[in-house]
């Protein structure tokens, strides 16, 4: 069994799947008076702040401003006025402005950041993205509490969020640097400079109101244009020309229908790629907005929140969510700010008179230590009688921007002893472990309920014992949708399953979403079943099913393909306007592989690696195409970059290891695959690693690497086929027996 002849690249050239998630993050918070937002702006390619035209854009947009709406609507523009939407975003002045200026240095690892104010500018002098210290001025501040954020223009329209920010707590007062350890370091990801805090294409879309990026890839240039600064009225209400020359006949959108309100919110307050501009309420945030599910990375397996997520994809696990409970019934929508206070925002609702917009809800009094086991009183500050300090855990961004949990979960200690995953009993008890806290509710006589938590933890790591338990989690209609969704992305570890292809046809997009997403890998086998999804009515879901098409491009019959290309025009179009971003030039590599033009495809490669020279998707996937058109000498710098930037991915290290190969250098190639074995065991590398040990006559490694994989539950059908076919020629009967059983199961 040669290596050569059993080892190649999964699914051919440009094969590497890019999922693009722009973390929007809605910072914001205020606590003065803001001046009136200006209406319209576009972001010059200097460093001045835009000049207004409002009249120009009453005609190009119908937007007039929140100021106008005030002249109406004053209660409701007042309570704006103070909210952290009014200064998600400002002109710098003495108002909006919180920072002081005026401070000594701050000084970290030798380097002295220094602030200064003069003639109403605003300047910090820190390192620039070639390591030399400069001035820049503030062109914009970004939120106000608890941290203030300013922004900078780099040229060319390109605006940056600085990374020393204004602690803006009573307590605190202070500037700190939200990454330290990239000072002086612009070749860091994390730097300052690098596309990961550019404001046009990360921040712009939540922070103002009706944004257009226009990024122009010929010059390198955008010419960022928006309605207004802030999160203003017209972001939530509607373009409000019409409305306010004639009000009865032009009524703006009212947000009374709850899914409206929802996908609202749901547009900025959510971990989501966006796919689209325009968004306005009343729209479909599906058809603008892709969003993520219950991620690794994102969300702990049981779903809690683990990374900035941005409340969306926490409040559709809830059970209020199921209930019909919004945003707004907490929230003041014009403030932001919570309707009541403290425990009284839960008892209104959960309380010994029941509600009855809720039924179901069970009518008893909760704010007692008959419910929440802890003496005192939540009004004077007692440690756990608050809702809050059990139901919505809190976590900190950004080194002090706590922000709570909104799946408002039952604590479950019992989930931390396995699968190991945070609960708020031991989050204040932290001299007791998991497994004490989970026996004292259990003496409480609280009883934990069956959770999807070790199901999901072990479906992340494609243990095969998680496969029908995942098939039962990813059929069950009963549970959250975005559960559902989530178990359905993950089988795309597993051979295609029909649970898969029925839920292309559930009526929840969400659910039809994770079916496409897990069935990413399994093209080949199920395309005519994707087909269809290309006329899905939301453009999530169609640009979902041409990404899970384009592997089985090849194969796919000349009417299909052509259906496929035409849809592929939309898509395509998406990724052009979005040709600032390492992810999209990448995305787009992979539909000219898909057509066979190479020459795009290297070019879009290229082009992704200038945008974003540590981004590892498309090293391997412009290695791979150098092997494939007879320049491999070039791919071992590339793979290797991939390696040191990301050392403990399967797939650029089994890429490394093909490579060597490919040089004739098989010694190093085992070396590679057996480091990464040794770390963790994993199918798809540790598959290549027996085969690669077979080759080079070392049949008893490549069985006990089996057999570690198996132990790891990491195995499949292909894996035991080789340990049969492996057992059977050197001989080992029982080995044989074991995999032959083993496959049985299967």
């Amino acid at each position: 069994m040669s290596l050569a002849s059993n080892i190649a690249p999964r699914g051919g050239w440009l094969r590497c799947l890019v999922i693009i998630l722009l973390c929007i993050a809605a910072l914001g918070g205020c606590d003065r008076s803001p001046e009136n937002a200006q209406p319209a702006a576009t972001i010059p390619s200097s460093s001045s702040p835009p000049s207004l035209d409002p009249s120009l854009v009453e005609v190009a947009t119908g937007y007039v401003g929140s100021s106008t709406c005030g002249n109406c609507h004053q209660q409701a523009f007042q309570h704006w006025q103070q909210s952290h939407h009014a200064m998600a975003m400002a002109v710098p002045n003495e108002q909006s402005v919180v920072g002081d200026f005026g401070a000594p240095p701050l000084t970290l690892a030798g380097q002295n950041i220094t602030f200064h104010q003069a003639q109403g500018n605003y300047t910090i002098t820190l390192d620039s993205d070639d390591g030399s210290l400069q001035g820049f001025r503030v062109a914009y501040t970004f939120g106000v509490s608890p941290l203030q954020q300013y922004l900078t223009d780099l040229g060319n329209g390109r605006l940056q969020a600085l990374p020393v920010v204004w602690d803006n707590r009573g307590d605190g007062q202070r500037w700190y640097h939200l990454q330290p350890s990239s000072l002086g370091k612009p070749e860091d990801v994390l730097h300052w400079t690098g596309s990961g805090q550019n404001w046009n294409h990360m921040c712009a879309d939540c922070h103002a109101t009706q944004v257009q990026k226009r990024f122009d890839p010929d010059t390198n240039a955008y010419d960022t244009s928006f309605a207004e600064t802030g999160v203003g009225c017209e972001a939530c209400h509607g373009p409000g020309l019409a409305h306010s020359q004639q009000p009865q006949q032009f009524p703006v959108v009212s947000l009374a229908d709850p899914r409206q309100r929802m996908d609202l919110c749901a547009s900025c307050h959510s971990r989501r790629t966006q796919i689209a501009e325009g968004f306005q309420p009343g729209k479909h945030y599906l058809d603008f907005y892709s969003p993520a599910l219950l991620d690794d990375g994102l969300y702990f397996s049981d779903g809690q929140i683990l990374d900035e997520v941005f409340v969306y994809g926490s409040f559709l696990q809830s059970k209020m969510h199921g209930a019909g409970v919004t945003c707004g019934d907490c929230h003041d929508p014009h403030t932001g700010q919570l309707q009541r206070s403290g425990n009284e925002v839960c008892t209104a609702c959960h309380s010994p008179n029941g509600a009855g917009r809720f039924p179901g809800l069970q009518a008893k009094v909760y704010d007692s230590p008959e419910h929440h086991f802890h003496s005192g009183q939540a009004s004077q500050g007692a440690a756990g009688t608050a809702c809050v300090d059990c139901h919505m855990v809190a976590r900190t961004y950004m080194g002090i921007d706590g922000r709570r949990d909104h799946s408002f979960r039952v604590p479950r200690p019992d989930l931390s002893v396995a699968p190991e995953t945070p609960n708020a009993c031991t989050g204040c008890h932290q001299d007791r472990d998991a497994g004490w806290a989970a026996q004292r509710l259990r003496d409480l006589g609280v009883e934990p309920a069956e959770h999807y938590a070790s199901v999901i933890a072990s479906a992340r790591g494609g243990k095969q014992s998680a496969q029908q338990p995942l098939k039962a989690l990813a059929g069950n209609a009963e549970g959250a949708d975005i559960v559902q969704a989530t178990a359905l992305s993950l089988m795309t570890a597993y051979p295609p399953s029909p649970v898969l292809v029925e839920a292309l046809a559930n009526p929840q997009p969400l659910i039809r979403l994770g079916a496409l997403r897990g069935l990413a890998n399994s093209a080949a086998q199920v395309w005519p079943s994707l087909v269809p999804l290309l006329d899905d009515p939301l453009r999530a879901i169609r640009f979902a099913a041409i990404t899970a098409l384009l592997p089985a491009y090849e194969q796919m019959t000349a009417v299909a393909r052509s259906r496929l290309d035409q849809s592929l025009e939309e898509y395509l179009s998406y990724l052009a306007s979005n040709a600032d971003r390492a992810e999209a030039l990448t995305n787009r590599a992979l539909v000219h592989g898909a057509r066979g033009d190479r020459e795009a495809a290297q070019a879009d490669l290229t082009l992704a690696l200038q945008r974003n020279p540590s981004w590892v998707p498309a090293m391997v996937n412009l290695a791979d195409l150098y092997r494939a058109t007879n320049r491999d000498a070039e791919a071992g710098e590339l793979l290797q970059r991939a390696m040191e930037l990301s050392p403990q991915t399967g797939q650029v290290r089994v890429a490394k290891a093909l490579w060597h190969v490919r040089q004739g250098d098989v010694t190093r190639a085992i070396e590679l695959l057996g480091q990464g074995h040794q770390q963790q065991p994993q199918l798809g590398s540790g598959y290549i690693y027996a085969v690669a040990l077979n080759s080079v006559g070392r049949p008893e490694q490549a069985l006990d690497v089996i057999d570690d994989l198996i132990a790891a539950d990491v195995y499949s059908a292909q894996l035991l086929h080789l340990g049969l076919n492996l057992a059977q020629e050197y001989p080992h009967p029982k080995r044989r027996a074991r995999y032959q059983k083993l496959l049985s199961y299967l």
